[in-house]
């Protein structure tokens, strides 16, 4: 059986997410996505970065979908584009109603590094994409 590199983290406390160091991905990782790794870095993301993300949000995208209203998002993607119907596709890979907040309680390491990867701007552009949803 092949085995899963995070089964491995049991084995090698080193392998933990908690423990892993990416900082590429850590603050306003989505900002950073929308306007260029380069144009700022972790921490460093300004107003106009925000602003420009927001911008570009709005104005490259025919639809937002957001990952906890797929159903609702992946009906208008078969509306509007013809994708195929909800109805024929399986979901796998997550598991339906996850919380990673919940699920990473009693793990403080992980759920910091969790936080870590969301930072203000990324919040804000989260609120932006939840209007944009409802337009």
């Amino acid at each position: 059986m092949r085995q899963h590199w995070l089964d491995a983290r049991s084995m090698n406390p080193a392998l933990a997410p908690a423990q892993l160091h990416l900082p590429w991905t850590q603050g306003d990782f989505l900002l950073r996505y929308l306007v260029g790794f380069d144009a700022c870095a972790p921490g460093t993301c300004t107003e106009a970065h925000l602003a420009r993300g927001m911008q570009r949000l709005s104005e490259l995208f025919e639809i937002v979908v957001l990952l906890e209203d797929l159903p609702a998002g992946w009906a208008k993607m078969y509306q509007t584009f013809g994708w195929p119907s909800p109805e024929t596709v399986k979901r796998s890979g997550t598991k339906r109603g996850s919380d990673a907040r919940r699920e990473l309680a009693n793990d403080e390491k992980a759920f910091e590094v969790l936080l870590g990867a969301v930072g203000p701007h990324d919040q804000a552009l989260y609120a932006h994409a939840k209007k944009l949803v409802q337009q």
